[in-house]
């Protein structure tokens, strides 16, 4: 059986994304400090904050819920997953541009192909 996304899941998702958000506000405006990803990707310290943020509330909230980062990778394993993309449009976001925002992607039981939530970017 699969569990299904609930209410509280959705809510969380978009505190989540508020925290991120509130984390990434002090680094943006200017030039960030940086480094690349072995995609070549950047990943700053605002994507390190925001991150950080989202998975301290996980760890206490969500203690047996798995977490993917697009940051970090697989953090944890879990029947639940919560996929976490702490800026999107870092690379907008490093170099002082506008177009950039935080969000939590989506939570829900990935079994059987069965995917959860997708929860709407709250752009800064």
């Amino acid at each position: 059986m699969v569990d299904a996304v609930s209410a509280e899941d959705i809510e969380l998702a978009h505190e989540l994304a508020s925290l991120a958000a509130q984390a990434a506000l002090p680094y943006a405006g200017g030039t960030v400090r940086h480094r690349f990803k072995r995609d070549g990707s950047p990943v700053s310290e605002a994507d390190l904050a925001a991150e950080g943020a989202m998975l301290e509330v996980l760890r206490d909230r969500r203690p047996r819920d798995g977490v993917i980062s697009e940051e970090a990778g697989q953090i944890s394993t879990g029947r639940r997953r919560w996929l976490l993309d702490p800026i999107d449009g870092t690379v907008q976001f490093v170099s002082g541009g506008p177009e950039w925002g935080t969000h939590e992607l989506g939570c829900g039981s990935f079994v059987e192909g069965v995917g959860g939530a997708i929860v709407s970017t709250r752009r800064s």
